[in-house]
């Protein structure tokens, strides 16, 4: 995944509400010339009623300001928007957890985190290639809570794993030998920013990970930053 570190260009929003300021001046337009016609052709003995044409003027005039409103609230929205995405930058560098169980293997490190909401009699992590295929598991602590691993690239076969993409999955069962929900998270070191279809995407090397799932920030360790200047 290439990740982008610039701001997206400031785009004006054309939404419904254009659109219906559009349509709402046409119809105006045309119940101003209905209207003017019907005053031209009026019977003089039978007048139009002039509160009756007087409350749709009204009426129109309220819809108008309805619609001034929701184009000024979209504008606003959009606004948010782009600096919800302009304030991602500040991601960069820092050390980020979120929900999800897809991290990066780099430099024989990867960090994975799971939540039990109960101790349960056993739990195991197991970890998948990006072929989905079984490199390594072992057994992890049933204590509810939450638990960081460390893994080191270390296989199930005594190898070591290349660097890249791997996924985890824990599994765990209580005394009944009922299966317990575990939450999984990942925890990386942010190093870019993307923005797709309206979303801010932050990049953990290959990983892509929406804003919106990021449950922590940290910065990160001294030493991780001076290895990657060095």
């Amino acid at each position: 995944m290439e990740i982008e570190q610039n701001s997206p260009a400031v785009t004006t929003p054309t939404t419904g509400a254009a659109g219906s300021l559009s349509s709402l001046a046409a119809n105006f337009d045309t119940f101003l010339n209905i209207l003017t016609t019907q005053l031209q052709h009026q019977d003089p003995l039978d007048p139009l009623d002039s509160n009756e044409f007087t409350s749709q003027l009204v009426e129109f005039t309220g819809v108008e300001q309805q619609v001034l409103q929701n184009k000024n609230l979209e504008s606003l929205i959009a606004l948010q928007e782009q600096n919800q995405s302009t304030s991602a930058v500040a991601y960069i560098g820092k050390v980020v957890e979120a929900s999800g169980n897809t991290n990066m293997l780099a430099n024989g490190e990867a960090i994975f985190s799971y939540i039990l909401p109960e101790t349960g009699a056993a739990a195991v992590m197991q970890v998948f290639d990006s072929s989905g295929d079984l490199v390594f598991q072992q057994p992890v602590d049933a204590e509810a809570g939450i638990h960081d691993i460390v893994w080191d690239g270390t296989t199930t076969q005594g190898g070591i794993a290349a660097d890249g993409a791997y996924s985890f999955r824990v599994t765990a069962a209580n005394e009944n030998d009922e299966p317990i929900e575990v939450q999984h998270r990942i925890i990386g070191r942010v190093t870019g920013v993307s923005f797709d279809n309206d979303k801010t995407i932050l990049g953990i090397g290959e990983i892509g990970v929406p804003l919106d799932v990021i449950t922590g920030v940290q910065d990160a360790p001294e030493d991780a930053e001076q290895s990657e200047q060095g």
